[in-house]
């Protein structure tokens, strides 16, 4: 559980980057398990660091009140897979925490939504370079990554969510990567619902939540949703981000939102909306909304579709290319301040 020993000594001032490494071996067998190693260094912070292999999780790892603490893999060859039906990571009451470089292998259940990286009442989270994959079976969702309660400053970059597939009768062989299973049109596995990133009613934005340069792969809800609220002067940005969708690309209810130069690309018979604005944690009205700069394509409904009132927004310069309805349309229930 201890860092590596590195030869000449260091000296004074100098320090290794990690605190604690774990190794596929030491955390299978029990050894040295990451829970362990987060519970080492979570009252003074630092740094875990995965090694190269498949790290299975029999229970989430749970970071609660922590301050300062990094997780940090090797990219796809570092995977952690869940044992059972659950989250992996159930992160809470916690203020700078990163999960970096790493894969996550999770699955739903049956019913309800299950997130793989759940965050509940976070300051200054950062998820990057971080791989999800989500599987669900029958009416559950799986969520690629869930906040709820407050969210101050988070930061979730450079990440792929991707789709997994489980057949649901005996003798099934292993989940296929979704981008091989396009062509199949998915005949073989209706009840099956993927992962997305989830900013649900219950969230609580404070400052700057960003959720930008990730790549997000046929979701059949919807790529993205924000229908949480903000306080006074915050802001939530999903930016420069790529989606290719069978439901809708983003569905949001939220003030201070802005949606900009993202590429969203529908994908099957059944896919709607590019952008959809919504009631959420406000019923009055939305308030400081943006959506410049982004690319909708072959989407089956509209380009865009506002649900809500809109106070104040700014719809300019996107590109919507063949829409099977209108490119914006003000549905019922949407209207816009005189």
């Amino acid at each position: 559980m201890t860092c590596r020993t590195l030869w000449p000594p260091l000296q004074e001032g100098e320090g290794c980057d990690c605190s604690v490494c774990v190794s596929a071996e030491g955390h299978n067998s029990g050894a040295a398990t990451i829970q362990q190693a987060i519970d080492s260094i979570k009252d003074h912070g630092g740094t875990v660091c995965l090694g190269i292999g498949e790290f299975r999780i029999a229970a989430p790892l749970t970071i609660s009140g922590t301050r300062s603490l990094r997780i940090r893999g090797q990219g796809w060859a570092t995977l952690l897979t869940g044992a059972a039906p659950g989250s992996l990571f159930d992160l809470s009451a916690s203020t700078g925490v990163a999960l970096e470089n790493l894969s996550a292998l999770g699955s739903g259940g049956n019913s309800g939504t299950t997130a793989v990286i759940a965050a509940h009442n976070v300051v200054d989270l950062r998820i990057e370079h971080v791989n999800v994959l989500g599987v669900a079976v029958g009416d559950g969702t799986s969520v690629g990554i869930g906040l709820s309660g407050f969210a101050l400053a988070t930061a979730i970059r450079d990440s792929r969510r991707r789709r997994r597939t489980r057949h649901r009768h005996a003798g099934a062989r292993a989940a296929e990567p979704a981008v091989e299973r396009r062509a199949a049109h998915h005949r073989q596995h209706p009840a099956v619902r993927p992962a997305r990133h989830q900013f649900d009613a219950t969230t609580l934005h404070y400052g700057t939540t960003r959720l930008d340069h990730n790549l997000m792969l046929l979701c059949t809800d919807a790529s993205v949703v924000a229908t949480g609220g903000v306080l006074p002067g915050s802001s939530v940005s999903v930016a420069d981000n790529v989606m290719y969708t069978m439901g809708d690309g983003v569905r949001a209810g939220i003030d201070g939102l802005a949606l900009e130069r993202n590429e969203i690309t529908g994908l099957g018979a059944r896919n709607r909306n590019g952008i959809v604005l919504q009631e959420g944690l406000d019923p009055v009205a939305l308030d400081r909304v943006r959506i410049v700069a982004n690319r909708l394509s072959l989407m089956r409904g509209n380009g865009i579709a506002i649900r809500h009132r809109v106070e104040d927004a700014l719809i300019a310069d996107n590109l919507i290319d063949a829409t099977g309805q209108a490119g914006l349309l003000m549905e019922e229930g949407g209207a816009a301040a005189t």
